[in-house]
């Protein structure tokens, strides 16, 4: 619900000790799947004066960075994917394209605000028992898991995915935002590497 989700930010900017029991010092949730008040905790960056502010508020912060500039000067002709909505954008990607190669190869976006890092989270399916970070390979297998749970139209993309995984035709990047210094910020681009050795 949008109230509480607008609630929880002005709480980590207002009250010190409920920030302090829900986020670290940078602003990363200390549990990405913790509900509190029914819903997931917004993701926080840092925004002027200072506050912390909603990721998801900042479209030209990371997604738009990721959106408009990055990948279409990477990666020409790749194909938005949309994506089910989800509570504060948790347990999905940020991004997915079909990259116009005709195999039917997927790129997933991380997009990060500037400063922001890779999170943490309990993982799913085979990786239910342990926690997995954003940029491996058991998250992109828990957020498939995730994908299929939801049903609908996530589901059938979550099963082409994981068949496109196993001919390893999944690419996965970090776009992250650089501080705003003039009218254009511009990003940086970095290369996961899912299918390293002994992966």
């Amino acid at each position: 619900m949008k109230w509480w989700h607008d609630e929880h930010v002005r709480l980590a900017n207002e009250n010190p000790d409920w920030f302090k029991e829900h986020y670290d010092i940078r602003g990363r949730r200390r549990t990405a799947d913790e509900i509190v008040d029914g819903q997931f905790l917004p993701k926080l960056t840092e925004g002027a004066n200072p506050r912390w502010v909603a990721t998801d508020s900042l479209p030209s912060a990371d997604r738009g960075a990721a959106k408009l500039h990055e990948i279409p000067k990477e990666f020409a002709g790749a194909e938005w994917v949309d994506l089910m909505e989800t509570d504060n954008g948790a347990r999905r990607f940020d991004q997915l394209y079909l990259l116009d190669n005709g195999t039917g190869d997927f790129l997933i976006v991380e997009a990060k605000a500037p400063g922001g890092e890779l999170d943490w989270r309990m993982g799913a399916g085979d990786h239910a028992l342990k926690r997995v970070k954003q940029g491996t390979l058991e998250y992109v297998h828990t957020i498939l898991e995730e994908m299929k749970a939801r049903g609908g139209t996530d589901k059938g993309l979550a099963e082409e995915m994981a068949r496109a995984l196993r001919r390893k035709k999944v690419q996965y990047v970090m776009v992250q935002a650089n501080k705003h210094t003039g009218s254009r910020a511009g990003a940086e681009l970095n290369f996961f590497d899912l299918y390293r050795e002994g992966r």
